[in-house]
């Protein structure tokens, strides 16, 4: 789930700790097996390793940190990064290149302008994937053998 401290206040407050699919405990176990979020359980497994990572990032007086495995995406616009998670949108000031450096496996860039979470990832195409959402995510040309190669490594390994 994400935590955030409101500094003005000294509040912490919770977002959740829902993955699309399953909850995942504090303790990391997992609680209950949804469809048709993740199909199974191998996966769900695979995506509750992100729970133990946490991004952390500061909007105004607002502390946050978001679980890695919350997150389905990242994109930017202008000088703001947007974290798009399976509960909400938020954003703060940054490079996605930075945000990039810190993220763990699983996240691939795709354009200079998205940073994704293969796990939310619903079809991949050639110039395009489909999120989880249905959200359409262009693969730019800088980015597409690096993906196209990525895939086939990983569609091997399965």
């Amino acid at each position: 789930g994400y935590y955030y401290f409101d500094e003005k206040t000294g509040a912490l407050a919770s977002g959740g700790n829902t993955a699309e699919g399953f909850n995942v405990a504090s303790d990391g176990s997992i609680k209950e097996l949804k469809a048709p979020g993740i199909k199974n359980l191998e996966k769900a497994i695979k995506l509750s390793q992100y729970y133990d990572d946490y991004i952390k990032f500061q909007r105004g007086s607002e502390l946050y940190s978001v679980a890695y495995g919350e997150v389905r995406y990242f994109s930017t616009t202008g000088r703001k990064v947007e974290i798009h998670t399976t509960s909400v949108d938020l954003d703060f000031y940054g490079k996605l290149d930075d945000v990039q450096a810190k993220t763990p496996p699983g996240f691939i860039r795709i354009h200079k302008s998205y940073l994704i979470h293969e796990m939310y990832v619903k079809k991949w195409e050639y110039e395009m994937v489909v999120m989880n959402r249905d959200e359409q995510l262009s693969i730019s040309p800088r980015y597409r053998k690096a993906v196209r190669e990525m895939l086939m490594k990983r569609w091997r390994e399965e």
